[in-house]
């Protein structure tokens, strides 16, 4: 986060979006990068444009990181299961034998799948406040 102190002062307009982009992914509420901007001497309204614009982009990006993992490692589940499956019904066909069972991968698999979901569900709640724009009038 940028520092208190001297917070995003003296950056441009690209330099702090930037920041506020780290700032976001590292789950700062867009409140606390909204008030850093206000101390550091940013004009409320543009401050507040500003880490909307950016924790609009960050939100997709981070959703189509997390979206891609769920589908990979739910994809990885379903081939060991698949797996386990296709030993068993081999074993069965030939009257017996050993069979594959992939309870590790699976569940590794799907803890992963999972994780992924809840980690999004928590940037969610982190990211989700709106900051009012109309309090603030351009003037």
């Amino acid at each position: 986060m940028a520092d208190w102190y001297g917070g995003y002062r003296g950056m441009s307009t690209e330099e702090a979006a930037i920041q506020i982009a780290h700032d976001l992914t590292n789950l700062h509420s867009k409140q606390t990068v909204f008030k850093t901007l206000c101390k550091s001497g940013w004009d409320p309204y543009e401050a507040a444009t500003l880490v909307e614009a950016v924790s609009s982009q960050v939100n997709k990006e981070i959703w189509k990181e997390h979206r891609n993992s769920m589908i990979s490692y739910g994809a990885i589940a379903l081939v060991f299961v698949s797996m386990s499956i296709a030993s068993y019904l081999l074993a069965v066909n030939a009257g017996g034998g050993r069979y594959l069972i992939t309870w590790g991968a699976i569940a590794v698999a799907l803890f992963c799948c999972i994780k992924a979901l809840f980690e999004w569900l928590h940037y969610k709640k982190v990211s989700g406040e709106i900051i009012d724009l109309s309090s603030f009038k351009k003037e």
